[in-house]
């Protein structure tokens, strides 16, 4: 997803280096999510988040991350680190069984979990693709998800922040870090957190697929602590900014 007035895609991770800001840290997580979410696992776009997410503690914390999420992150990439080769092939087992088969049943999207007749294309798919033309961007024909589902979405988010990462490095006023905030904040408030956690459940109650177990619990946490974080009022928000811790 991923240019303002382009069409758009679900985003991978950035570069394995350090992040320029916070909110870049917070783009590459999300990306990182999109990803798993997609389509069968991209190996080497784990590999470089891993490598990423590989910092301290500290630094994670410092970069406006939550307690839940970081030690999520550090869980799954620790899984990853020690797979010998072998986790790539079970993620790709696990998305199949998960998302692919019907012993699995795990559908994910917004519409099967908020829509009034529970199924594909239901009203949140409409309120979602509304909310991506405010913001200025649509589904590009690479993109094979509606626009609903926690790919494009987590996708969005990472846009949204990745956004966020240019206010914050570079002479843009206040305002223009404010809006960019607030967008994320919404959607959050509008969509992934009115879901998302539920998806997550779901993943975590299939015994088959350990290692997206992980992936969810990383997921929930990322958007449950982001939300209560940008859901903070205004001024405190703007403080934490000025502090560096965001």
């Amino acid at each position: 997803m991923i240019e303002r007035d382009q069409t758009c895609h679900t985003t991978t991770p950035r570069r394995a280096s350090q992040p320029d800001s916070a909110a870049e840290l917070r783009a590459n997580a999300y990306a990182l999510l999109s990803s798993l979410y997609q389509d069968q696992p991209d190996r080497a776009a784990v590999q470089r988040f891993s490598t990423l997410w590989s910092s301290s503690d500290t630094t994670l914390a410092a970069g406006g991350l939550g307690q839940r999420t970081v030690e999520a992150g550090k869980q799954f990439c620790t899984a990853w680190q020690t797979g010998d080769g072998k986790l790539a092939l079970q993620l790709r087992r696990e998305f199949a069984l998960l998302f692919l088969s019907p012993l699995g049943g795990v559908h994910p999207f917004e519409s099967v979990y908020c829509g009034t007749r529970r199924r594909l294309m239901d009203e949140p798919w409409l309120e979602v693709r509304e909310f991506y033309r405010e913001a200025g961007i649509e589904k590009g024909q690479q993109e094979l998800h509606p626009e609903d589902h926690v790919a494009v979405e987590l996708g969005f988010m990472a846009y949204l922040a990745f956004l966020e990462s240019h206010c914050s490095t570079s002479s843009a006023a206040d305002a223009a870090l404010i809006e960019a905030t607030d967008t994320q904040r919404r959607f959050l408030d509008e969509h992934l957190i009115r879901w998302v956690p539920q998806l997550c459940r779901r993943i975590e109650a299939v015994p088959a697929a350990p290692y997206y177990h992980r992936v969810a619990r990383f997921t929930s946490a990322l958007i449950e602590e982001d939300h209560a974080r940008l859901s903070m009022p205004a001024e405190q928000l703007h403080n934490t900014w000025k502090e560096g811790s965001l």
